[in-house]
């Protein structure tokens, strides 16, 4: 059972991060170790540090998959339980590292109780590159620039080695020696921690480079490509 008040789930990454380490610096210890099963209120979301895909781009793909799973966790009175959900205990509260997409289901089916749950042990950035480790492998894999964007975060924010961000995100050690660079270049230019988490890696590239990446208006692009009347 969670102790604290939850982190709120819509904080960016950089206030997140700042919330999670201030609950960690109270010590409290998980109430019941390291469980085997969590309701589902117990089951927090901080989509900006632990949930690697970017959901806004693929809400076709992710739905599909969620329907799969809400039928295959079945009903509040017969439930066929997935596979377990990766938390991780975060001073305050249980957070999903992987899971997210089965956590909708169980809601979905209205399963609420006994969620099979295994708990990672670690700190806040061994959390961090597990969530990524996870996803990166799981049923719906992450594409390309979403591991690139958390291996940059993971640079930005972790002090994590480079071979344990190369091995977590699934990207060459060539790109996070870039990352490291483009890090101390921006730091150079006055970029603080909290803004160089609002970029993608392609913006903190570009932007070491004293380039910007061009905004597209979506709406002026879609009326452009509709035939005229």
């Amino acid at each position: 059972m969670a102790t604290g008040k939850p982190i709120p789930e819509d904080l960016d990454t950089a206030d997140a991060l700042v919330a999670i380490r201030t609950a960690l610096a109270a010590h409290l210890e998980s109430p019941e170790g390291d469980p085997e099963v969590l309701d589902l209120e117990d089951l927090r979301t901080i989509e900006s540090v632990f949930q690697p895909r970017d959901l806004a781009y693929r809400e076709g793909e992710d739905e599909a998959h969620l329907q799969v799973l809400t039928k295959a966790a079945g009903t509040p009175e017969k439930p066929t339980y997935l596979e377990a959900v990766t938390v991780w205990w975060g001073g305050h509260n249980w957070y999903i590292l992987d899971g997210h997409h089965r956590r909708i289901a169980y809601e979905r089916a209205k399963i609420v109780k006994n969620i099979p749950v295994r708990a990672f042990t670690g700190s806040l950035d061994e959390a961090m590159a597990e969530a990524v480790s996870l996803n990166s492998k799981d049923k719906m894999p992450m594409r390309l620039p979403e591991k690139m964007n958390k291996a940059w975060q993971l640079v930005v924010c972790t002090e994590l080695k480079k071979s344990q961000i190369v091995t977590a995100c699934s990207v060459a050690d060539g790109s996070v020696a870039a990352m490291r660079r483009v890090k101390r270049e921006l730091g150079t230019l006055g970029r603080t921690i909290a803004q160089m988490l609002e970029m993608t890696w392609e913006e903190a590239r570009l932007e070491s480079q004293g380039k910007t990446k061009p905004k597209v208006d979506h709406d002026t692009a879609l009326e452009k490509a509709t035939p005229r009347a």
